[in-house]
């Protein structure tokens, strides 16, 4: 006779010992980003510096799996939008999907303030025609920030004023949020931006737990940061006093907000803005206000366009003391400073977005056909933010030649907060996953892996597993087979 004990297993984080244990984990949806020109034709290129680099590859080790992709629409202010342009943009959204990378996309028109500016009407109407191709390509846009007003399409300083008339504006945001599919979020430059044009939409209200990850237009808005910590208002961000701290309306609305929304950022360009910014006091905000992802590109030697030593090389050497994390309350795993020293860039770059540790699992040592068997498994959210678009959990078991068995989870991803929204001592919770399964008949007698798979919830990109999500676990190995990512817990035999 078999036993029918239980496996019970326990697991740490990511030690810099362990291979690979100082590069940054491949994650989808999270984390650095770069900076790209997307739909641009030939001889047409706004800024050839943007358009020319997809420096995915090179950045490997760094686990850049997003890129802020700008679309500009300054040739069309007086028309629609021509074939030729949108069969570029396709083209760029064909490529993100063959490099298995996805597009923080934002639409715009004025690049300087000499640029020709679109009416709201020309806008709107760029917007229905753009919608089938959003709609085509959703699967590879992680967010669609609010763009398409004002310089940069950072709603400010517009030709024709359009962030100044609140029926223009509204009716600009109403139209963003109804052109992509239901749930999915957009971005906007500021909160007060956010507040006003939801007022004159008659659609404010403040989101919490109980209205996050809704339909509702105010659960669909997050922010975009563009002025992160370039000076005491953050460029404009928080422009009243006392500007980038907690008393600041739009600061504490922000915080509040937060923990349900993407939320993106970026330092001034090089020369410009802050020299020197502590590595901690990024890593402090970006915990604050949950950021999801953040430029790699401002800021850094490599990246920027002017090769200068900047903020983001001065964090490649700024050693992160593991004590000094814990007395500021911020996310660190027990794991994460063996036997090494930590720069601030790693932290920041580690912990951006979701960081998923699992604690521990128990299934069942062994178990025979039509036996209804039970998985469990308990996880820590070491990041800065949660999931924002929807991923469901699986358990899986994998054969020893390649057959896999789905163990689907009620478990939803977005709910794994790194600690719960307001805690002061920011205490990680422990979130709890578990499923159950009838063996079939006809399984395969012998050793099976059990797997932990968090798969893309689109269908296209479901077995890609460039697209799933790899734990923060030194001791649990990652497995690909078969389209499928698997984080692979363990094994159980299976009786004949």
């Amino acid at each position: 006779m078999y036993s029918r004990s239980s496996v019970s297993k326990t697991y740490r984080g990511i030690s810099p010992t362990d291979k690979d244990g100082r590069n940054g984990l491949r994650n989808p949806e999270r984390g650095l980003r770069f900076e790209i020109r997307v739909g641009e034709l030939p001889g047409k290129n706004i800024d050839e510096f943007a358009c020319s680099k997809w420096p995915f590859p090179e950045y490997k080790q760094d686990g850049v799996t997003i890129t802020q992709a700008y679309c500009y629409l300054t040739g069309y202010c007086e028309a629609g939008i021509a074939d030729d342009k949108l069969a570029a943009l396709q083209k760029s959204f064909d490529r993100a999907r063959n490099c298995g990378v996805k597009f923080l996309l934002r639409f715009a028109y004025e690049s300087n303030r000499s640029s020709p500016g679109p009416t709201s009407d020309r806008v709107l109407s760029h917007i229905d025609q753009l919608r089938e191709i959003i709609h085509k390509n959703i699967d590879v846009i992680y967010v669609m920030q609010c763009g398409f007003v004002g310089l940069w399409g950072e709603w400010h300083t517009s030709v024709h004023g359009l962030e100044s008339d609140s029926g223009k504006s509204s009716a600009i945001l109403r139209s963003a949020l109804e052109m992509l599919p239901s749930g999915r979020f957009t971005q906007m430059r500021r909160a007060k931006y956010k507040k006003n044009n939801l007022e004159a939409l008659k659609a404010f209200e403040e989101i919490s737990s109980s209205t996050a990850f809704g339909d509702k237009p105010a659960a669909r808005i997050g922010f975009f940061n563009d002025g992160t910590l370039a000076n005491s208002c953050d460029g404009g961000t928080w422009p009243d006093a006392p500007f980038s701290t907690h008393g600041n309306p739009e600061f504490d609305y922000v915080c509040r907000e937060a923990p349900y929304m993407p939320v993106d950022g970026e330092l001034f360009w090089t020369g410009h803005g802050e020299r020197f910014i502590a590595g901690l006091t990024a890593a402090e905000r970006f915990c604050l206000h949950h950021y999801t992802t953040f430029s790699y590109v401002h800021g850094f030697h490599k990246l920027d366009k002017d090769n200068v030593e900047w903020v983001i090389d001065d964090w490649q050497k700024q050693e992160l003391p593991e004590k000094v994390l814990k007395d500021r309350r911020l996310p660190v795993s027990d794991s994460y400073f063996d036997a090494a020293p930590r720069t601030s860039f790693e932290y920041i770059r580690d912990h951006l977005g979701y960081r998923i540790e699992v604690q521990s699992a128990e299934w069942p040592r062994t178990a025979w056909p039509d036996d209804e068997i039970k998985f469990s498994l308990s996880l820590i959210n070491r990041g800065f933010s949660t999931f924002i678009n929807v991923r469901r959990p699986f358990f899986t078991l994998i054969g020893t030649s390649g057959q896999i068995i789905e163990i689907p989870t009620e478990a939803d991803c977005r709910s794994w907060q790194p600690y719960k929204p307001g805690d002061p001592e920011r205490k990680p919770p422990t979130h709890k996953v578990s499923a159950s399964i009838k063996l079939p008949q006809g399984i395969s007698p012998g050793e099976w892996q059990v797997g932990f798979w968090l798969p893309d919830a689109a269908p296209s990109l479901r077995l890609e597993p460039e697209y799933a999500v790899r734990c923060a676990n030194g001791d649990i190995p990652w497995l690909e087979i078969a389209g499928y990512g698997c984080n692979v817990l363990g094994n159980i035999c299976v009786g004949s």
